[in-house]
């Protein structure tokens, strides 16, 4: 049974074949299309269509089916052409409820840019999940996007953003979180460019109300500050006065002798020590 069905399906994707070629060439392109279902629930599906010309475009497309619920599912198309870009997809989904499902996008041209994207999910609800995303070109610049999810309400999440061109700077942050609520979180951010500065900041938590915190920041390029005002100068003490009433008479006149030369030679001592003189002097 199983070779009659082969069989009948390869005569059918042959006659396609030979009906899309026997159109006229007015019909400005080439269109052949090709199916085949081999067993039956849990058997193989397979299908393959292709177009040719038309608009000064190619269109392809594949998919396939292999199994029942928990079997293989995979599909491909691309398009070249068209609006002067080119236009790729791609899918396949392999096993059951823990499956493993992936996604490819990818187009070129168009507004004079590059767009990509790609998606991941392996596992149920404690897997990974990753998915990434650029676009080249557009406004002159560059956006990237990554993110990424391990685990599950205790796993480790992740994100990266990235943005350069656009006003001719550079964006770019990152933020991780790993643990539970008594793990670490970090963030760090830049930005450099636009106005012609960088500034940058970095920030980390670690553990829960009785961990540390640590903050960073530097700052460059911005116009300076308003300089501090100035402390008051504290109240000079009185020099020596008690001092001076303890001396002894003969301390006195030994000291008023000294004192002689330390007045009379201007600026030459002290500011204090003058002082002291002069109300030894005034004993």
């Amino acid at each position: 049974m199983a070779n009659v069905v082969n069989s009948f399906a390869a005569a059918l994707a042959c006659s396609a074949l030979v009906l899309s070629l026997s159109f006229p060439s007015s019909a400005g392109g080439i269109s052949v299309g090709a199916g085949a279902s081999v067993g039956g629930r849990g058997g193989v599906n397979a299908g393959l269509g292709a177009s040719v010309g038309g608009r000064g475009s190619v269109n392809a497309g594949l998919g396939a089916s292999i199994g029942g619920s928990g079997g293989v599912n995979a599909g491909v198309g691309a398009s070249i052409g068209g609006s002067s870009g080119v236009n790729t997809g791609a899918g396949a989904s392999i096993g059951g409820k823990k499956r493993t499902i992936a996604g490819v996008g990818a187009s070129i041209g168009g507004g004079s840019g590059v767009n990509a994207g790609a998606g991941a999910s392996i596992g149920g609800s404690r897997g990974i999940s990753a998915g990434a995303g650029a676009n080249v070109g557009g406004t002159r610049g560059v956006m990237a996007g990554l993110g990424a999810n391990v685990g599950g309400t205790r796993g480790v999440t992740a994100g990266l953003g990235a943005n350069l061109g656009g006003t001719r700077g550079v964006t770019a942050g990152l933020g991780a979180n790993a643990g539970g609520t008594g793990g670490i979180t970090a963030g760090a951010g830049a930005n450099g460019g636009g106005t012609g500065l960088v500034a940058a900041g970095v920030s980390a938590n670690v553990g829960g109300t009785t961990g540390v915190g640590v903050g960073v920041g530097v700052g460059g390029g911005t116009l300076a500050g308003t300089p501090a005002t100035p402390g008051t100068p504290g109240t000079p003490g009185t020099p020596g006065v008690s001092v001076v009433a303890q001396l002894s008479s003969s301390q006195l006149i030994r000291m008023k002798k000294r004192c002689v030369d330390v007045l009379g030679s201007g600026g030459t001592y002290d500011r204090d020590l003058r002082e002291l003189c002069l109300l030894i002097a005034r004993r």
